[in-house]
């Protein structure tokens, strides 16, 4: 917990903010990492960081607190091919861009993907162990 300390001028979330525009860095944060960091407020339902023990920490709760706040995927959309340097799409660098709401809007089918969400800042790194199946969809009105 303590890398998600937001009262820490030390913790890597902190660090994390000092690299360039805050506002930039909070909005594209996962939801996930955004509850640790304010899991100590009082408006919070289950305030994490109130507890007598870090979770991340604690044998008992650790794999539960780590597969439900750090294994993040991220909803990407297939936005075309990169070109080679003959004009040619190059079939084998497809470009994804995160899912955003004007993507959404064009009523149309999307060719998704779920990626792991990995943050070196934060020390988030995906867990390579856990298989992804069924991560390559459509979604759309069609």
């Amino acid at each position: 917990m303590s890398n998600f300390d937001f009262s820490n001028n030390k913790s890597k979330f902190n660090q994390f903010l000092g690299k360039g525009k805050l506002s930039k860095h909070l909005k594209h944060l996962p939801m996930q990492i955004k509850a640790l960091v304010l899991s100590s407020d009082e408006s919070v339902r289950f305030p994490i960081k109130k507890m007598d023990f870090d979770p991340f920490l604690n044998p008992n709760t650790s794999e539960a607190f780590e597969q439900n706040f750090l294994n993040i995927k991220e909803l990407q959309y297939f936005a075309g091919f990169r070109f080679k340097k003959n004009g040619l799409r190059d079939l084998e660098s497809p470009i994804f861009f995160k899912m955003n709401d004007k993507a959404m809007e064009k009523r149309e089918l999307i060719l998704c993907r779920l990626k792991d969400y990995e943050n070196d800042h934060l020390e988030i790194k995906s867990d390579k162990s856990i298989a992804n199946t069924n991560s390559v969809f459509l979604i759309g009105d069609e």
